[in-house]
């Protein structure tokens, strides 16, 4: 999910790139804070990937 974001939404607005985290997150049912999204967000806006959250 994380790396579909990434290719695809580089150089998009961070809240285009939330957004799309965040509902790829809820159709795998997977739960991440609510700052790891922003976090992520950010990074792919600024640096064009992240880390992978780590989910339990």
């Amino acid at each position: 999910m994380v790396d579909r974001v990434e290719s695809w939404d580089e150089g998009a607005e961070p809240d285009t790139i939330r957004q799309d985290l965040e509902e790829g997150m809820a159709q795998a049912e997977v739960e991440v804070d609510e700052r790891d999204l922003d976090q992520m967000a950010t990074e792919i806006h600024d640096q064009g990937s992240t880390d992978t959250p780590e989910v339990g």
